[in-house]
């Protein structure tokens, strides 16, 4: 069996899908590779990328043989850190919009350097479709959203939403928020004057999903997520 290998498992922040896709890994890492000793610690910042960047920082002193980044923020912080200290630790990475982009790899179609992984996309141009077909008489929207996730793919998005929307006399606003812990203050003034509060696949966002839903609850907002775990708790 050799000796036992330490693979880091690093999250962004508490959320069901997340925690899905360590499930599936570990899963699949263990049907891939019956016998071999692993020992895997997740790593959590919850919505704190300060905590992240210290928890990567933690990673890389202790000398862990794997790092699994789920999503594009922990991709992008381990991949700095690991190239800053020189310890190229072999980085997987899950759910990344464009890794080139992100300087990730060298190439989306030869990656080389010390990363590789799984690229993923999303057509947010169906979700306001879907919207509009729902929400005939929408007038106003509320986006909240963190810009910087995706390698700026998520700005990208909100842009082309608004145009969308927009071509549909329905009135916009759009809330940065970066931290999940911003999102309360940021959003609760807002809220009100909405018919519906529109989310993307965020992973600063959606762990403020329970506050988002009181708010629009207690304003009679509807509340839109483009993550399918969210609709089940009572989300549009």
């Amino acid at each position: 069996r050799g000796a036992k290998k330490k693979v880091a498992i690093l999250l962004a922040a508490k959320m069901d899908e997340l925690d899905q896709a360590e499930a599936g890994f570990k899963k699949e890492f263990d049907f891939l590779s019956p016998g071999l000793n692993v020992d895997f610690k997740t790593y959590n910042a919850c919505g704190n990328r300060t905590l992240l960047r210290s928890q990567v920082e933690e990673i890389v002193a202790v000398g862990y043989d794997l790092i699994v980044a789920m999503g594009s923020v922990c991709s992008q912080i381990a991949h700095e850190v690991t190239t800053k200290h020189k310890k190229l630790i072999p980085i997987v990475f899950v759910g990344v919009r464009n890794p080139a982009g992100l300087g990730l790899v060298d190439s989306n179609e030869k990656p080389g350097g010390h990363a590789t992984g799984s690229c993923n996309s999303f057509d947010y141009g169906l979700q306001i479709d879907a919207l509009c077909v729902l929400q005939p008489n929408l007038k106003r929207v509320l986006i909240v959203y963190d810009p910087t996730v995706f390698g700026g793919y998520s700005e990208e998005s909100c842009k082309k939403m608004k145009v969308m929307l927009k071509k549909r006399s329905v009135s916009v606003k759009a809330i940065e928020v970066f931290e999940t812990n911003e999102v309360m203050a940021k959003v609760e003034p807002f809220v009100a004057d909405a018919d519906v509060l529109l989310t993307m696949r965020d992973a600063t966002v959606q762990p403020a999903f329970q506050v988002l839903k009181k708010l629009c609850d207690d304003s009679k907002t509807i509340l839109y997520t483009a993550d399918i775990t969210e609709a089940a708790k009572g989300a549009g």
